[in-house]
């Protein structure tokens, strides 16, 4: 980083702070924004600060090497930064001040965002380490502060002189971030209110809403919203809706109630309820849910209606939503069990999983999105996911067996080529959590409840 440069300001500094100590990175922060009146933003996995001056998006899980989706991790902050953070604050605490520490932070950074990084790289270390200094900066030319009282006026004339980092966009395409980026701004209007707005709007407290986190203005510690997963403090924590008495409801069971659906459709024998079950070992049955759904082979359909059961998946409530096969009597649809669904599967309010069982194709599903459509009343396509059963018994590749039938590849292309695969002869549920990597989009709040603290990605 060069001082030589004349000052560039065109308007707000974009920071990204980042660092392995949740109480480390509190710290730079509040040193750096030093604003009582700055707002916050809960977005996921990330904290965003804004005042007069600076942007500073936060977060302590970017080098957490057991974090379930570092991909998705990386396109929601290239998405909040873009088209670049004009500086990486990297943090170093008193317990990561060896060398092979700090460089494998850095190599990180530089895996990722390729090796110019460095160049808009700053490291922030607790107290002085002059070896490390003199090592680091022998190595890679980055410019390095002790946290001080000086660190907000040194800020700002390394933001002064530093033109904004440019993502290349070589690992996570452009248009994956700018797709990501759009959701993540109408998340934002809508979540663009105060607690009291909430309150005044809606007749509930913010605090009871699981999954939707107000923007607030805090007139305390930065500390206080940060990171309550290490601290402790949390101003908002995720809370159940209380539960229902049989046969009660609002109209429509959606992300009203804090709740995320996800509903499995399909014909009788695919395996609907066999993969609800593998969602089910994914996370913690919880709200009453005390069992499975009942799956075992038969000549009649075993879900006759709408079965319903909620898991806690990656720290979120979830819905899951099994459904009977409305059109196994052809000459009549069970509307009943169709409007009992239909509370469920609303759209921008669930994702959908078409079922249908490799191998087995039957003249009933030929038309069945088509169908489904007709009855649920929207494009459900568009919020769908064609997933695919018994995989234990495809031989060769999935993507061949798909071409080579063209009822089944219309039928994945109507579905802009999303689909995956269930073994069901396995539980693991890691069948679940690759599916929710592969379609990151399909599960935007999946990837961010890390903390327990509220996410607005929805």
């Amino acid at each position: 980083m060069s001082s030589a440069q004349p000052p560039y300001y065109p308007g707000k500094f974009t920071i990204a702070l980042l660092g392995k100590s949740a109480d480390s990175v509190n710290r730079t922060g509040s040193t750096i924004i030093r604003d009582p009146n700055a707002s916050v933003t809960k977005l996921g996995n990330f904290v965003e600060h804004n005042n007069n001056l600076y942007r500073i998006i936060s977060t302590c899980d970017f080098f957490d090497e057991q974090y379930d989706f570092p991909d998705q991790l990386i396109i929601d902050f290239m998405a909040l930064s873009d088209p670049g953070p004009r500086l990486f604050i990297l943090v170093i605490d008193s317990k990561n001040t060896q060398v092979e520490k700090v460089v494998t932070q850095i190599s990180h950074l530089q895996r990722v965002f390729g090796e110019n990084v460095t160049e808009n790289i700053v490291i922030v270390l607790e107290e002085s380490r002059e070896n490390l200094q003199g090592r680091i900066k022998e190595m890679y030319n980055i410019q390095m502060a002790t946290m001080n009282e000086n660190l907000a006026f040194q800020c700002k004339e390394w933001c002064s002189h530093q033109r904004p980092f440019q993502f290349d966009y070589k690992n996570y395409p452009q248009h994956t971030v700018k797709r990501r980026k759009d959701h993540l701004i109408r998340t934002r209007r809508k979540c663009d209110y105060t607690g009291e707005t909430y309150q005044r709007n809606t007749g509930r407290s913010a605090s009871t809403e699981t999954g939707m986190q107000t923007k607030v203005k805090h007139r305390h510690s930065w500390h206080a919203q940060q990171y309550p997963r290490s601290t402790g403090a949390s101003s908002q924590q995720i809370s159940l809706p209380a539960k229902r008495a049989p046969g009660q409801h609002d109209g429509v069971y959606g992300s009203r109630e804090g709740l995320y659906n996800m509903v499995l459709l399909g014909k009788s024998g695919t395996g609907k309820s066999a993969s609800a079950n593998t969602i089910l070992t994914a996370g913690k049955l919880i709200g009453g849910s005390n069992q499975h759904f009942q799956s075992y082979p038969s000549s009649t359909p075993v879900t006759t209606r709408c079965e319903v059961k909620i898991v806690e998946i990656f720290g979120i409530p979830v819905r899951v939503v099994d459904t009977p096969d409305f059109f196994y009597e052809e000459e009549h649809v069970n509307q009943a069990q169709v409007e009992e669904c239909k509370r469920y599967c609303q759209e921008g309010h669930c994702v959908t999983l078409l079922v249908m069982q490799l191998g087995r194709f039957t003249d009933g599903e030929r038309n069945i999105l088509e169908k489904l459509e007709k009855s649920l009343g929207w494009r459900i396509r568009d919020s769908t996911i064609i997933l695919f059963t018994h995989g234990e018994d495809l031989k060769g590749s999935v993507d061949k067996f798909i071409g080579e039938r063209s009822h089944l590849d219309h039928l994945v292309k109507a579905c802009s080529n999303r689909y995956h695969v269930f073994r069901n002869s396995s539980k693991d549920s890691k069948q679940f959590k690759a599916l929710v990597k592969k379609f990151p989009d399909m599960f935007p709040n999946f990837p961010t409840i890390r903390t327990s603290t509220m996410s607005c990605l929805r």
